[in-house]
């Protein structure tokens, strides 16, 4: 049960800054990534509060492409993707990319879904813009899905565990088939290799506090890192209590 409770819209920041100034609190974890969160915790870094994240690097992550671009600078491999940053177009698409390749909004107005032929291709682009969102087209990677929750303090990083949880399987996202990812685990090797490869990619973003890597790791054995939630919460499903 919380000592004190302030209810409001997180985009009060006036009302929310108040309350904490009148209790003399000027240490805050954000609980959620959800943007609206994430652009309080700027507001409030801005006017001298202490945060548990590192807000800049929450926004990078939040925005899908600019994330993946900041993989590919730092090293790190990524799936092929086009977003609209360029033109696209369904050639465009099935020349640079492939199909099947999965369909997401970069800024999660909507779940991805993987897409199978030029119609499942184009429908998914509308469901994407008509959510108010831009587009991202990303290749397809078959392999073993894992999460993996990373503890980043100062200049060093530690993973907790290696989850082998997929949203794609446990949201039944649209056009996910089971025999599209591997239910297998990885050999111990694997597995440190891909938790070194993890706090790397976490240390290297700007991550701070507790975040989440989502990646594949395909049957040759490459590490292509998904997406990262730069504030780590459990979710609906009880698997994700791990």
């Amino acid at each position: 049960t919380a000592d004190l409770v302030c209810v409001a819209d997180l985009r009060n920041t006036d009302k929310i800054d108040e309350f904490l100034k009148t209790n003399s609190i000027n240490k805050i974890i954000i609980g959620t990534g959800h943007i609206l969160a994430l652009l309080l915790a700027k507001e409030l870094e801005g006017r001298g509060y202490c945060l548990s994240n590192n807000v800049d690097a929450s926004l990078l992550a939040k925005d899908k492409v600019k994330y993946k671009e900041a993989l590919i600078n730092a090293g790190f491999q990524t799936p092929k993707y086009l977003s609209e940053n360029e033109p696209i177009t369904v050639d465009i698409i099935k020349k640079h990319i492939g199909l099947p390749c999965v369909v997401k909004s970069p800024i999660d107005k909507i779940l991805p879904q993987k897409v199978n032929s030029e119609y499942e291709l184009k429908q998914a682009i509308t469901d994407v813009r008509s959510a108010n969102s831009p587009v991202l087209i990303e290749q397809f990677v078959s392999g073993i899905d894992v999460t993996v929750p990373v503890v980043v303090k100062g200049k060093t990083a530690e993973t907790v565990i290696v989850s082998y949880y997929s949203k794609a399987k446990e949201c039944h996202l649209k056009g996910f088939m089971d025999g599209d990812l591997e239910n297998k685990t990885l050999s111990d090797e694997d597995e440190k290799k891909l938790r070194n490869y993890c706090e790397q990619a976490a240390l290297k973003t700007g991550m701070e506090g507790l975040c989440r890597i989502d990646a594949i790791i395909t049957s040759d054995r490459q590490i292509f890192i998904l997406e990262a939630n730069s504030i780590m919460v459990t979710g609906v499903h009880p698997n994700q209590i791990e």
